[in-house]
């Protein structure tokens, strides 16, 4: 089993018919492939979490670099889960509802969300995501 995070610039809103493809399609694929994600938006930034097979996120992630809805991803990481976190296909969360921000006790000033995310610990980044998860316990990458 394998995980996955990344960053991206958000260039649809997520009121948008859009973001609902996107949701749509990922449910979708993901249940065929075998993975698990959770899309979250915080100030015009994507962060995504997926957990599964490698060549079924490693399909995931040709086919997302590729997607105009979005620019600028960065992978943080790439590796083995501690264990499965996600219950759910797709799951989607967004600021103000559920800030990484906030649940990080705020940012230093002139930190962007986006700097803070590049350099959070992918531990925090992992337990951030799991506090969004329906009746899960969370442990760290």
């Amino acid at each position: 089993m394998g995980s996955l995070i990344f960053i991206s610039e958000a260039l649809v809103p997520t009121s948008s018919v859009e973001m609902a493809r996107i949701y749509l399609a990922s449910r979708r694929r993901n249940r065929r492939l075998g993975v698990t994600s959770h899309l979250h938006h915080e100030d015009g930034i994507f962060l995504h979490y997926f957990e599964g097979p490698p060549g079924a996120i490693e399909t995931l992630l040709l086919s997302i670099r590729c997607d105009w809805r979005h620019r600028n991803m960065r992978v943080l990481h790439r590796g083995p889960p501690k264990e499965r976190l996600l219950t759910e296909w797709m799951g989607f969360s967004e600021a103000p509802e559920a800030s990484f921000l906030r649940w990080m006790g705020g940012a230093p000033d002139g930190i962007t969300p986006e700097q803070m995310l590049e350099r959070a610990e992918i531990a925090d980044i992992v337990e951030f995501i799991g506090t969004l998860q329906p009746n899960r316990s969370v442990s760290a990458v």
